[in-house]
């Protein structure tokens, strides 16, 4: 259990650069830091989870196939 918490602390710190995931913003943040701290977060996630899929990712296809069965019915 330790080893995985470890594992996944390194893995929090070497994709998510400058942003606390779970404090994204301070108390004296205007509004305008804290839309871009989120929108920079989001973004990294959504990088971050691009990175763990290629084009021919199984699951990735059947999903896609799923979606077009769905949108053709």
């Amino acid at each position: 259990m330790k080893e995985a918490f470890l594992k996944e602390e390194g893995y929090l710190n070497s994709h998510f650069q400058g942003i606390d995931v779970n404090l994204p913003f301070g108390k004296g943040d205007s509004a305008m830091a804290i839309a871009g701290k989120i929108a920079a977060l989001r973004k990294e996630a959504i990088d971050d989870t691009r990175s763990l899929l290629d084009g021919e990712t199984p699951i990735l296809l059947r999903c896609a196939q799923t979606l077009k069965n769905i949108k053709s019915q």
